[in-house]
């Protein structure tokens, strides 16, 4: 099992600093880099903290509010793995967690008052003065409406996209579609920026490469993944990759590849987004940019904890690289 000692090491700051971060110490001043790095190597080595800094007199009480609900989550294990990460990081933090599910539908339901809340999910600016009637402490996961006034903590799919596509061009390959799905509010239905598309259109327009008969939007399923390849495979000319938004999505085009009695890595190239459990068991193994989810939510936890014991009125955007993982798909 891992120690303090052995984070401090990996890190390189001294185990008492790592036991103040991890145990959320309010007077604690540590630039934010280190704090982060401190929670991704714990994450790493798998570290499991048998105390917490906190007494029952200052126990938090946190609301996880959700767009999704438990079958959305099984069905996409990114939000699960987020929700994971919050739960363990409230445990560490000795920080009393209730999960609302389905946020802006009839089933959402709240009985209790709360010290702060995490949202998870896509959110308007008028669902942010709902929730803000739960807890006007508020740290917006995966998504910020208004990130002036929040703390968040979001992907980098700006620079996710940009990587696939050098990565594409310097196996010599300019022929590159995308199928991905447009962020939705769930409770109006309003429709807000989705980076993956956005960057990937806007850069390909940019070095004279976009061709948008091999651009779909559809939805983030396995069944969308493989209308949408099928669709783009029956243009006069096909591309030679494809991204793909997310990692089900990539298992549908699989499908349509094959259909085609084409061979996905050869004839077609594929990276996925989320490098979720089982991309690494289809056939071939699908390469994916992997977001680090469950160290999203911990950290969710950590600026919640941060602004209600320290404070601090500054918002705090955390912006999470993710890593390509590269496998026979492409």
């Amino acid at each position: 099992m891992a120690t303090l000692k052995d984070i401090a090491d990996k890190v390189g700051v001294s185990q008492a600093l790592v036991s103040r971060v991890l145990n959320y110490d309010p007077s604690l001043s540590v630039a934010e880099e280190t704090k982060l790095k401190i929670f991704k190597v714990a994450e790493q080595l798998a570290y499991k903290k048998k105390g917490a800094y906190t007494s029952k007199k200052n126990k938090l009480k946190f609301a996880l509010v959700s767009t999704y609900n438990v079958a959305y989550e099984l069905a996409d294990p990114y939000f699960l793995s987020m929700r994971m990460g919050v739960e363990l990081a409230c445990q560490a933090s000795d920080a009393d967690l209730t999960t609302l599910y389905n946020f802006g539908q009839k089933e959402f339901q709240v009985s209790d008052t709360y010290d702060g809340v995490i949202a998870l999910g896509i959110f308007s600016e008028n669902d942010v003065e709902i929730i803000s009637k739960i807890s006007n402490q508020i740290v917006f996961l995966d998504h910020n409406p208004m990130s002036k006034r929040y703390d968040s903590v979001i992907v980098d799919f700006r620079q996710a996209t940009i990587d696939v596509i050098e990565y594409f061009r310097k196996l010599n390959i300019d022929q590159i579609g995308f199928i991905g799905a447009p962020n939705i509010v769930f409770s109006s239905n309003e429709i807000v920026t989705e980076y993956r598309y956005e960057t990937f259109m806007n850069t390909m327009k940019d070095i004279g490469l976009l061709n948008e008969s091999w651009v779909r939007m559809g939805m983030f399923t396995v069944d969308d993944g493989y209308r949408m390849t099928k669709s783009i495979l029956e243009e006069k000319e096909m591309p030679r990759a494809i991204f793909a938004s997310s990692d089900t999505m990539a298992i549908g085009a699989y499908r349509a590849i094959e259909e085609k009695k084409m061979v996905v890595g050869k004839d077609i190239k594929i990276i996925g987004f989320d490098d979720i459990p089982t991309a690494q068991y289809i056939q071939p193994p699908l390469s994916s940019m992997r977001v680090p989810t469950e160290a999203m939510g911990r950290h969710a936890v950590f600026l919640l904890c941060d602004r209600i014991r320290g404070n601090r009125e500054t918002a705090i955007t955390a912006v999470f690289p993710t890593e390509m993982i590269l496998r026979q798909s492409s």
